[in-house]
């Protein structure tokens, strides 16, 4: 899997009903993926995360320009009550619900 345009894609489907002309440019830095971490020995949760910083312009309206820090991990991604025991933390499900966790914070604190 490649992050980004899969970030892509999900940010995109988050946002296709509300598309403005004069909408914002988003940039996304991601700062940490980490999806093959061990799991934690009192949870029982794998440590898999994603975080990245994310900027919002806008030349048309200074006033939604912004920057906000994001951060998902494995147990805000899947669905409350999924079975967490022995799920590997490299499966690939758990990518995509983190990506399109991700997808959704972006989307949801976008001014």
């Amino acid at each position: 899997a490649a992050l980004e345009p899969d970030l892509e894609a999900a940010i995109h489907a988050q946002v296709k009903d509300t598309v403005d002309p004069q909408g914002s440019d988003v940039v996304i830095d991601v700062d940490a993926l980490r999806l093959a971490e061990g799991y934690s020995p009192t949870t029982g949760i794998a440590t898999s995360w994603l975080a990245g910083t994310i900027h919002q312009t806008n030349d048309l309206n200074p006033a939604r320009d912004g920057t906000f820090d994001l951060a998902v991990d494995m147990k805000a991604a899947l669905p409350e009550g999924a079975e967490t025991e022995g799920v590997a933390p490299d499966n690939p499900a758990i990518y995509r619900a983190m990506v399109e966790t991700f997808a959704r914070g972006v989307f949801e604190n976008l001014n």
